[in-house]
């Protein structure tokens, strides 16, 4: 089969490009052939809320045909696209702000041919801190899609979704499998200046600080955590794409400062088997969530989570020993879940490997392209 795949891709930075790179890869090990298909331009840099775009300085795009405010790039992207004659073409949804362009190179596309079948790969139904004309914006981008390929229930059971007829396959968040090897438990702490483990427990609340994603739920936890058997230190690590002084003062005003490491920038995947290899456990007490590309690399890397029962999050976890759910934005039932999951039993190896077995990128591609549909709110159960 030969699939265009039109989204973000390294050396843009983030878990949207790492997540087309290695799909298109395990695509690719199926035996179909690939087309990426990047942007030029993503977001211009005064909307950009971090501190840069690119995994380098230095850096070369790939087919970076598609600049998210420039029209005459998107029937130049259609037409690039249509040179490689796909069967299908994948184009994944994450952001508001890119759906005008998304949206016209599908039109543009099936304006010169028709029969293409354009896939749309809901990371979301609607993002998670603005709800701005969000609504209209995915709708017409749903409606101008031939079907949608879903990564949790949640997503798939949205009314946005369930008001289209758009054929929609629920699928998964697979594990990612281009991170290095997970590094030691004592040499990584060692390297991040921590206490052993003989000395402490350690958390860590990995990815792009945001709102939505309840890091002052969790410090207001660690405040209560005070008490248990070992210490607990916090691990925050990730880019701040608010204003970090909030944070910063709650800290201070919770009396944990001693407790709590921020490394508050972008983590490079070199570092990342050092930050979960020194962690006991993985904290995600998101206040809203659709699925979480943390919770993958826990997984490969057999980390156990605690995360709030919200979204897809607690699909990850049902019937395994991996990890626990509880309500969100509850300081106290969180600090709960924390103590039960450190004095919990490690998890098993074969939960881990059957977690990894059923998340993995081979299984996500051939359910994918499995040729198994169902309308909305009849979603596939895989």
């Amino acid at each position: 089969m030969r699939i265009a795949v039109l989204s973000v891709f390294p050396p843009f930075r983030g878990g949207i490009a790492q997540f087309n790179a290695s799909m298109c890869n395990a695509f690719e090990a199926e035996g179909h052939d690939l087309l990426r298909v990047n942007f030029s331009r993503q977001y211009p840099h005064l909307l950009f809320p971090g501190k840069s775009q690119f995994e380098s300085d230095t850096c070369v795009l790939e087919n970076p045909l598609l600049d998210s405010i420039n029209p005459i790039s998107w029937g130049k992207t259609a037409r690039f696209v249509l040179e490689f004659s796909p069967d299908i073409v994948v184009i994944p949804f994450w952001q508001v702000f890119l759906l005008p362009s998304l949206t016209s190179t599908i039109r543009h596309i099936k304006s010169r041919s028709p029969n293409v079948e354009i896939i749309g790969l809901m990371h979301n139904a609607t993002p998670h801190d603005s709800q701005f004309l969000a609504a209209l914006l995915v709708g017409r981008f749903l409606s101008n899609v031939d079907s949608a390929w879903t990564l949790s229930a949640s997503v798939a059971a949205h009314p946005i979704l369930r008001s289209k007829s758009t054929r929609v396959k629920e699928l998964f968040h697979p594990t990612y499998n281009h991170f290095p090897p997970l590094c030691d438990k004592s040499n990584s702490r060692s390297k991040l200046g921590l206490p052993q483990s003989d000395e402490a427990h350690v958390l860590l609340f990995f990815g792009l600080i945001r709102p939505y994603k309840g890091l002052d739920v969790l410090i207001h936890s660690l405040q209560l955590l005070k008490g248990s058997s070992k210490p607990i230190h916090l691990v925050i690590a990730g880019e701040c794409y608010e204003d970090w002084s909030k944070y910063e003062m709650l800290i201070q005003a919770s009396g944990v400062s001693p407790c709590v490491h921020v490394y508050n920038s972008f983590i490079a995947d070199e570092d990342v088997p050092v930050f979960f290899g020194a962690a006991d456990l993985v904290c995600l007490p998101y206040r809203t969530a659709s699925q979480s590309g943390v919770t993958a690399i826990a997984i490969q890397y057999g980390k156990p989570v605690v995360a709030s029962a919200v979204g897809g999050l607690a699909e990850y976890f049902e019937g395994n020993s991996l990890g626990n759910t509880c309500p969100p934005n509850d300081a106290k039932l969180l600090a709960a879940a924390i103590a039960s999951q450190l004095d919990a039993p490690s998890p098993s190896q074969d939960d881990i490997k059957i977690l990894q077995r059923r998340f993995s990128w081979k299984t996500f591609v051939q359910r994918a392209l499995s040729g198994e549909d169902s309308l909305v709110g009849e979603a596939s159960k895989f």
